[in-house]
């Protein structure tokens, strides 16, 4: 049997509770580079930015750097994040909830 002393119970509060708050942020630095990201492809296809220009190589290059890191450079992850973005919705239901 392993006992756990109230100092070692509070540790590992405390570590929980480090590692929710890292976890936070690095979702919330994720959440902050997709819209970025999303907001300048807006405006590069409002302007009409080629894809193959400058502005629109760099746009991909911040994209990819932000699903490597996500992903910690696990290419196998890929195929579950394409996943995500489906969402089965045959009447539509989604669609017009998602903006209520």
């Amino acid at each position: 049997m392993i006992f756990i002393g109230s100092s070692n119970i509070l540790t590992i509060q405390c570590l929980t509770i480090y590692a929710i708050v890292l976890i936070r942020k690095a979702g919330l630095h994720l959440s902050n580079t997709l819209q970025n990201c999303k907001i300048k492809v807006l405006q590069y296809q409002k302007e009409q930015v080629p894809p193959e220009s400058e502005k629109g190589q760099q746009i991909a290059k911040e994209f990819w750097g932000m699903i490597m890191e996500f992903t910690d450079g696990d290419m196998s992850m890929l195929p579950q994040l394409m996943d995500v973005g489906t969402v089965e919705d045959p009447n539509g239901q989604w669609q017009k909830n998602k903006w209520m």
